[in-house]
């Protein structure tokens, strides 16, 4: 368990030195769907956490009335994911439809 915990706080550490560097360089542009996304990551840390796990479709609801609400998902984003998709994995991009 000690190392699964030391994972995620390295990955944690090194993710956020690469958003940084990325938004200093302007090569990542911090837009409203963005900003949306990188505030929901702590919430859902601290929800995963402190919350019990059965409660966990409290978490998958809120994620969806966030997604729904900002409209982080595109009809753009849907056309360029489907547009990789293998032919047995298409029921996400109707799973994207009822998101967005």
């Amino acid at each position: 368990m000690g190392g699964a915990i030391s994972q995620v706080i390295v990955s944690t550490i090194s993710s956020s030195f690469v958003l940084v560097y990325a938004l200093k360089e302007d090569t990542f542009v911090l837009g409203k769907r963005e900003s949306a996304i990188l505030f929901m990551m702590p919430l859902i840390a601290f929800y995963e956490v402190f919350v019990p796990p059965y409660l966990d479709f409290l978490l998958l609801l809120s994620v969806i009335l966030l997604f729904k609400t900002f409209r982080i998902i595109t009809a753009e984003d849907m056309k360029l994911i489907d547009s990789f998709l293998p032919s047995k994995l298409k029921f996400v991009i109707s799973l994207m439809k009822a998101i967005s």
